[in-house]
């Protein structure tokens, strides 16, 4: 796409025109978008005084007599090539680039704009800068480590890749200072790295768990240790077992071989 062919394009995208972006060249422009062209820019530069349909019409006639309209007005705004409704309906490249040249050039600019354009290069930087801005603003957000995506699915990534959480039991040390050489890490106990996060997310959720009935244990029983309530219920869970045993062996006649045992 040559630089002249660019700021062409560009700037009729940027009054709306509808122009696919594989659009690189004056060449490569169709009737029915040199129609569109030319109606959205006349109107415009007559601040709105010529209004022309954008499209086509269907029959021949309504054709010839449209470019012949928008042609004269053309000619009207100081033209002095040749511009009939040939030139607008059977469109050629050198034709067209010098009628959208003219076009380009009656565009009423912002005030900013102009200044720009005195200033040399930098309109044309700029103006493709804010163009490819637009897009990028328009363009769904997708993280770089998600798939492509096409409606069609072809030649493109799974969209998703489903795969349900699946959660293994960690063996995880419970102070720092317990020091156990054969103690795998976390990645070397799941069999996918996959299933990490989740067998992290179910012991640390097991974890906070079981602090909140500590605490709630503490609560209970007006204890402010923690280490003390853990005591408390071990020496209470031995009592339990040891009255149970006891008991049991009152009923068989073994009562005075396990209360020595108990004592």
């Amino acid at each position: 796409m040559s630089e002249a062919d660019g700021i062409i394009i560009l700037t009729f995208r940027q009054i709306e025109c509808n122009l696919p972006e594989t659009l690189e060249s004056v060449a490569d422009v169709t009737t029915p978008q040199l129609i569109e062209m030319v109606a959205r820019s006349l109107w415009l530069i007559t601040d709105g005084d010529a209004k022309f349909s954008i499209t086509l019409p269907s029959g021949m006639a309504a054709r010839h007599r449209l470019c012949t309209e928008m042609a004269n007005t053309v000619k009207g705004l100081g033209y002095n090539g040749e511009c009939g409704y040939n030139q607008l309906l059977y469109p050629s490249e050198a034709t067209t680039r010098t009628i959208l040249t003219f076009l380009v050039q009656k565009i009423p600019r912002a005030e900013e704009e102009a200044q720009e354009e005195m200033l040399g290069p930098n309109a044309l930087l700029n103006r493709r800068i804010m163009a490819s801005l637009g897009v990028w603003s328009q363009a769904p957000y997708r993280l770089p480590c998600c798939p492509a995506y096409a409606p069609d699915s072809v030649g493109k990534e799974a969209r998703f890749r489903a795969r349900p959480f699946r959660a293994y039991a960690l063996n995880v040390p419970k102070s720092p200072a317990e020091d156990d050489a054969s103690i795998k890490t976390v990645t070397e106990q799941v069999p996918e790295g996959e299933d990490v996060a989740p067998s992290v997310f179910e012991w640390n959720a097991a974890a906070v768990a079981q602090e909140r009935r500590y605490e709630r244990e503490l609560e209970t029983a007006g204890i402010d240790d923690l280490q003390e309530a853990k005591q408390r219920k071990a020496a209470a869970l031995q009592t339990l077992l040891r009255d149970a045993i006891m008991s049991a062996a009152a009923h068989s006649g073994k009562g005075n071989l396990l209360g020595a045992l108990g004592d």
